[in-house]
């Protein structure tokens, strides 16, 4: 499973987790996550869009 994660959404909750950790701040952890969920979305979008294209 770990390794059919996409990695935006990785990313995002290592990060949600570190900062949560660091700063002992729940609040933080979850503005944090997602903004940085925010930017991960266009990609997954376009590897969703490269994984089911009709061109072939």
């Amino acid at each position: 499973m770990i390794r059919r994660a996409p990695i935006g959404e990785t990313a995002t909750m290592v990060v949600t987790v570190a900062v949560v950790v660091a700063t002992e701040n729940l609040a933080y952890g979850v503005l944090v996550g997602v903004a940085f969920g925010l930017l991960a979305i266009p990609s997954s979008r376009a590897a969703l869009r490269r994984r089911y294209s009709t061109k072939r």
